[in-house]
């Protein structure tokens, strides 16, 4: 691979961690709201979701990387839908992207 796109590649990778981080910092904020809005502790989210309370700290602080079933069992827990959870530009790119 030739120095050019070795550097193309990098910045490929930064701006995904990039993203990923962003995202993961945007669904730990509408997590935490949907938790307090429905007036539940960590604690209570644990025991109703089953995702121990050192996790979901992590992913409210947004430094986790939560899988899709971790986002089911939450979103179930809190009773709402995946796009309450998600941030929106994430939703409209996966309906974009989907046609």
């Amino acid at each position: 691979m030739s120095g050019y796109f070795k550097v193309l590649y990098y910045n490929f990778e930064v701006d995904m961690i990039n993203r990923n981080v962003e995202t993961n910092k945007l669904f730990g904020i509408r997590l935490r709201e949907e938790r307090i809005a429905k007036g539940m502790s960590q604690h209570q989210l644990w025991l109703e979701s089953g995702i121990f309370t050192s996790q979901i700290g992590k992913i409210e602080r947004g430094v986790a990387n939560p899988t899709l079933s971790t986002i089911i069992a939450l979103a179930k827990a809190l009773q709402v839908s995946l796009d309450i959870l998600l941030p929106p530009d994430l939703v409209l790119n996966v309906i974009h992207h989907g046609k």
